[in-house]
Order: C-alpha cells, then sequence, then structure tokens
C-alpha cells in the first residue's frame, strides 16, 4: 500500500514540475500535501523541511513526500509535534541504512 501512495505521488510531483517548475511557495506545498500553509511553517520551524531559498520564501518539489509522511505520522498514528523532529530523523537513518544494504552483493 505504502508503494502504491509513493508512485501516487511521484507522477503529482512530476506533473507539478512540468507544468510550474521545481520550487514551490508554502501554500502551494501546503495545497499539495492537503495541509495548511501554518503546518508547514512550522516544519520549517522544527526543521523538519528546509526552505531552497534563504528568504524561506520556496521549498524544493521533492519535499513533497516527506511532507506527507510527517503528516501520516501524526494524523494517522499520532505522533506528537514534539517528538516528530526525533522520529522524523529515526526514519530517515533507517532509510539510509536499507539503501546501504540494497546496493551491496549477498553472500553465498
Amino acid at each position: 500500500m505504502t508503494r502504491y501512495f509513493e508512485q501516487i505521488t511521484e507522477i503529482r510531483m512530476t506533473e507539478y514540475r512540468r507544468r510550474c517548475g521545481d520550487k514551490l511557495t508554502a501554500g502551494q506545498l501546503a495545497f499539495l500535501c492537503g495541509a495548511d500553509p501554518r503546518t508547514i511553517r512550522a516544519m520549517v520551524d522544527m526543521e523538519l523541511i528546509t526552505p531552497a531559498d534563504a528568504e524561506g520564501r520556496l521549498f524544493d518539489v521533492a519535499l513533497v513526500p516527506r511532507v506527507e509522511r510527517a503528516l501520516r505520522l501524526r494524523y494517522d498514528l499520532g505522533v506528537g509535534w514534539v517528538s516528530m523532529p526525533l522520529v522524523m530523523r529515526l526514519l530517515d537513518r533507517i532509510e539510509e541504512l536499507e539503501g546501504r544494504g540494497n546496493t551491496s552483493e549477498p553472500n553465498d
């Protein structure tokens, strides 16, 4: 089921890039993810996401899956905003370690 959501997200991101480019405002990012722009700003304050520009007005479209993940953790699993940075760092680390494991050859 997760793979399905990843595929849908990738299709949406590709279509958005084709139409509008690689950068989004907080409002556009919020719209794509089904969130409130204030939630996006809160995620920036918690350092869950980082703006693409120095003024903090634009975001890379590649952040869509990360924002959606945080929203799923919050609203589907009940992870609190206070613990969200830790949970996201742990999930990032797991993905990093799994990525390393997938690139190595099996020992036979």
